[in-house]
This record gives structure tokens, C-alpha cells and sequence, in this order.
């Protein structure tokens, strides 16, 4: 639960990354995924705003639910948000 005084605002990118990865939460979400639906862009153009927004975006969710949910880069992949309190994926 988020109380009214952790609410932080977000950028009109930020927010259309937020949703994609909330819509696909526990899902990898792909840069090339997130480049285009975001910025209507490849990859290679939109590859270091992709990372700025992600960072950004860590940044606010961490100062509104702390660790509650974790925004993880997948090396080679792209982004998965995942709840903290969800099981660990079996190896």
C-alpha cells in the first residue's frame, strides 16, 4: 500500500516504460520492446535514453514502495519487474 506522501511524479516517458513493465510485471521485457513502443525507435538509437529512464525510474520506485519491487536488467535482454516478496524462480 502507498501512502498519498510516497506518490513521486513521473515524466510522460517514464510513465509509458512504467506501464509496459507493470503490464508485463514478472515478464522480460525486451529493449527492443521498450524502444519501440516508447520512442517509436531501434534499439541502437534509444539504447542509452532507455537506460537514463530506467535508472530514473528505479530511483522513484525505490523512494515510493523502497524494495517492495525490484526493476532488474536481464544482461542481453532487457528489464523485469519483479515483486521482492514473490518466490525465487527455481534453478
Amino acid at each position: 500500500l502507498v501512502s498519498e506522501s510516497a506518490k513521486v511524479p513521473l515524466t510522460a516517458r517514464e510513465y509509458r516504460v512504467a506501464r509496459l513493465l507493470f503490464e508485463n510485471a514478472g515478464a522480460l521485457v525486451s529493449c527492443d520492446k521498450l524502444a519501440e513502443d516508447v520512442w517509436g525507435l531501434s534499439k541502437e538509437l534509444s539504447k542509452r535514453s532507455i537506460e537514463q529512464h530506467i535508472y530514473q525510474l528505479r530511483r522513484k520506485l525505490r523512494a515510493c514502495v523502497g524494495d517492495a519491487i525490484v526493476l532488474r536488467s536481464i544482461y542481453g535482454g532487457g528489464y523485469r519487474l519483479e515483486s521482492s516478496e514473490a518466490e525465487p524462480s527455481p534453478k
